[in-house]
Formats: C-alpha cells, structure tokens, sequence
C-alpha cells in the first residue's frame, strides 16, 4: 500500500485491503476517501448493499450514490463527516421489522504527517448476539425451574433421610440397650452358674451390642451433617486441637507422646463440626501409634493463598500406601477391628465435615515413614461462610 502526497493509492493496494478485508468474518467492512467514495470493501458489505439497494458497488463510486432513501444517506453523510474531522466512533443502525442490528464502528484513515485521507467502517451484525442471548435467556429459565424441581427433589430426599436416622437411631437403639442391659443382669445374678465359655459369650454378645449401637450414633451423625445448618465462627484452630487433644488422650497417653503442636493460623468454621475432626483424627493418631517405642504425634499447618492445609502426623503403625483413597470411605478399614477399635465411620465423618467447608481431605506415608492425614479449609477471606 502506497501513501504520497497525502492520496491514496488504490491501483496497487486494491488486492492487499481486499484479501485483508475478506478475512475479517462476521463484520461489514469498508474504506472511504474524503469524496465518500469507495476504497476498498469486503464480499460481506458487497453482499449486504446488494440485498438493500439491488445494486452492485464498484470501487471509486461514492457509498451515498447506493442510498436511495434520503434519511438514512443523510445519516450515513453525517457519520463519516465526523469520521473524516478525525472523530471515531461508535453507533447502532435497526431495521423495523428487521432482526438485523448493525454495530457501526467509524475510524479515520491518516496518511502521511498525520493528514486524515479517508474513513474506515466495520459493522458487526448484533441480530445474532441477541437471538443468542434471547436463547441462553430461555435456557436460563428452564435451568432455573430445573433446579427448583431439583431443589424440592432433594429436599424431600433429605427429609426422608432425616426420618430414616431418626427411626435407625429409636427402633435400633431400644432393642440394643435390651439386649445390653439383659446381658449384664444374667451375668451378674447366673453368673456362677455358668462356665468360663459361657460368661465368655455373653461378653461377647454385650460387646457387640455396645459396637452396633455405636455404629448406628456414627451414622446418624453423616446423615445429619449433609443437612444440619452451619454456625460459623472465627475458630483458633491451635487451642481446638490442643483441646481436643487433652480429650481424647488419657494422662497416661499424653506422659508416652512427645505432642508436638505448632503455630496453626485461625479459621471460620462451625466449632461444633470441626471439634469432631480433630477429635477424630487425634484419636487415630492416638490408637494407631499406641505400643510403639517413642511415640510422637505433631500437628502442623501450611497456608496458600486460597486455603489452609491442616494436619497430623504421628509414628504408628501406618496402612499400605495404595489404598490411602480408600480411607475415607464409609467403612473402609485397613486394619482389622480385631486389632483395632472402632466402627469405620471416623474417616467419613471427617470428609463430610470437611467437604460440608469447602474443604478437602487427604492421607499419605512420609518418607521417614510418618503416618500424615489433612484437610484443607478455605482462608477466612475466601470462605464464604458469613459471621453472624
């Protein structure tokens, strides 16, 4: 394209804007010189000019000698008018009755010493944004009832849900405690009259009673989790896990681990969920390491800047690394209850709290061979719990 003495010439650019003009899809494009006439266009203006002046433009024919009706060849004057006083610009051309909506965006052509020699146009056609956007509008709305169907669907679910725990935890629990009080009142008053095997199994019996019905309380407390209401409060991590801690261990416990507890950043949580974490997860750490020679269990903290990682890490007897996914899991145990204590639910438990925070949950083995759980809660910024 060559500019000298301010004119523009069109034989030996004609093929260079007419290939650049032609790969600009979805607009409506030309140039014009200061007569107002043709530049350069492209296939889709050509086209359009066609379909509303039954007219085939040439170049270095004036735009205006197209436009048969005098409002909108006044109109299309006085745009590239200011165009060619070195205004650019932005405007709207409707049809009535039309879909179509033009976007027209007017910019000056300069030439050599800043000299304005033409006006550059391109319109975008709106007509489809907006069928697009009437059509995501419609979708919206049928997302919208979609969800409230979804909604009413699920809040039935919970309620029945809820009725379930309620009836697993009265109709179960009542015959439990029969059969635990019964066993404890033929053991104290026919006790002598039975053999060693006999007071054996009815240990046995009163034993797995008191696990069933611990079962049940575990699993009613995942059911009401996923439903109960949530009452955050800005929460010190450090002096919940130091407490919890204290609770789960006994004096004798506590003498036999070097505890470790470092500097843990503060939280927005519900007090009451998060207590069952750390009770949880320090009860593991407990029973796990337990008869191990120089028992310690430390609880660190590390921040991002989206979340914390919160954790534990102890030197008992760890699980098999490649089915730490499996820990987490509604009764997925990796040690046997013959060696071990407990229903399998405390993993769980702490998933559902964690997950019910936007959190997450993991396990691993060290490389100095430490067992290490975590979770993740999102910094207090980026919560989305709000304080009362």
């Amino acid at each position: 394209m060559s500019l000298s003495g301010g004119e523009f010439d069109v034989a030996s650019s004609e093929d260079l804007l007419r290939s650049i003009l032609g790969n600009l899809p979805n607009s409506i494009l030309f140039a014009l010189d200061r007569e107002y006439r043709y530049l350069a266009f492209n296939d889709n203006h050509r086209a359009a000019m066609l379909a509303a002046w039954k007219s085939t433009i040439r170049l270095g024919y004036s735009i205006l000698d197209y436009m048969s009706t005098g409002s909108l060849r006044a109109l299309t004057k006085a745009s590239i008018d200011r165009t060619l006083a070195g205004e650019s610009f932005i405007e709207r051309q409707e049809q009535a009755g039309a879909d179509t909506v033009l976007e027209l965006h007017w910019q000056p052509i300069f030439g050599e010493n800043m000299l304005i020699i033409g006006a550059l146009s391109f319109a975008a056609d709106l007509g489809e944004l907006q069928r697009a956007i009437q059509k995501a509008e419609k979708l919206e709305l049928e997302l919208d009832r979609l969800m409230v169907d979804h909604g009413a669907l699920l809040a039935a679910r919970t309620k029945e849900l809820e009725s379930f725990a309620s009836s697993l935890s009265h109709d179960l629990k009542a015959p439990l405690r029969a059969i635990t009080g019964f066993s404890s009142i033929v053991l104290e008053d026919y006790g002598p009259a039975l053999d060693g095997e006999g007071q054996r199994k009815l240990a046995i019996i009163s034993e797995n009673a008191l696990k069933m019905n611990a079962l049940i309380t575990d699993l009613v407390t995942i059911t009401r989790i996923g439903s109960a209401a949530l009452h955050p409060v800005l929460i010190s991590m450090r002096d919940m896990a130091r407490a919890m801690y204290h609770e789960a261990a006994s004096p004798e416990e506590r003498s036999a681990i070097a505890f470790e507890l470092g500097d843990i950043p503060d939280c927005i949580g519900d007090p009451t969920l998060l207590r069952k974490v750390w009770g949880n997860l320090l009860a593991n750490a407990i029973k796990f390491s337990a008869g191990r020679p120089g028992r310690s269990i430390e609880v660190f903290a590390d921040a991002s800047a989206s979340e914390i990682k919160y954790g534990i890490r102890d030197n008992g007897v760890g699980f098999n690394d490649r089915y730490a996914h499996k820990l987490f899991k509604l009764f997925s145990r990796l040690h046997s209850c013959m060696e071990y204590a407990g229903t399998g639910a405390g993993l769980a438990i702490v998933r559902r709290i964690v997950e019910r925070h936007g959190g997450r949950v993991g396990a691993g083995i060290l490389k100095d061979q430490r067992t290490e759980f975590w979770f993740t809660l999102p910094r207090t910024e980026a919560s989305g719990l709000e304080l009362p």
